[in-house]
């Protein structure tokens, strides 16, 4: 029952990372 909400967060903390990065990337490829 310990290991579920665990599992939840990290996946959360994931799908924020990858936000980021998605950001990033588009700040990158758009010409200012």
């Amino acid at each position: 029952a310990r290991k579920k909400p665990v599992k939840k967060r990290n996946n959360n903390n994931h799908k924020k990372l990858g936000e980021n990065i998605a950001k990033k990337l588009v700040k990158a490829l758009n010409p200012p």
